[in-house]
């Protein structure tokens, strides 16, 4: 990655994570309640026999809540994402609301009982996007799993509208989404729909 790129997304991460840490309480859960509803949309059509979600951490959105509400209509299991070792792709485990829970790499919780599962679709949070790719913490851990899981899953990034950003270049290892979901839209890829972008 050229130097000045590497720059300018060490810049953008910085700004989004304490924009997003600033949040207050009340815009924090008005921005995660309509975002789960614009979830719902996209899983109006969406069939998924597992659901990778993750364990929020930093300010993300927590949207624990809405995978319980979707698992139960959709029939879908759920599962967290969890790092076996580092700068390698992440294994997601099955996980429902009230398991035991232990902490992981960098005190992140994941279920105490391995049960590997591939899931069909998965949603991570974002910092910021540009057109369908989403710039995470740097780490690479979800392009990394995007890049070996077979079969692919569907991919849903997920933040506030505030994080979408100017200037941002694509490098060889960034995957696109095929979502991203935001309080004020759904922005669908073409493997997903007809209409690329869909606001309230």
């Amino acid at each position: 990655m050229e130097t000045h790129v590497r720059t300018w997304r060490v810049a953008a991460r910085a700004r989004l994570k304490q924009e997003r840490q600033e949040l207050s309480a009340t815009d924090r859960r008005f921005l995660t309640e309509a975002i789960a509803r614009n979830l719902d949309r996209v899983f109006e059509r969406l069939t998924c026999g597992t659901l990778g979600i993750y364990w929020p951490i930093k300010g993300e959105f927590d949207i624990r809540a809405w995978a319980a509400g979707i698992s139960a209509r959709k029939r879908c299991r759920l599962a967290l994402p969890v790092v076996i070792r580092e700068h390698a792709p992440l294994e997601y485990w099955r996980w429902q609301s009230g398991d035991e829970m232990v902490r992981g790499f960098w005190g992140i919780m994941v279920p105490k009982t391995p049960v590997a599962v591939a899931p069909d679709v998965v949603i991570a949070p974002l910092l910021g996007f540009s057109d369908l790719y989403r710039l995470g913490y740097g780490g690479g851990y979800f392009d990394r799993t995007l890049a070996v899981l077979q079969p692919k899953p569907k991919a849903i990034g997920i933040g506030a509208e505030s994080g979408r950003m100017q200037g941002f270049v694509p490098q060889s290892h960034d995957i696109p989404m095929d979502v991203i979901v935001t309080e004020a839209g759904v922005y669908r890829g073409p493997t997903m729909a007809e209409g690329s972008h869909e606001h309230q």
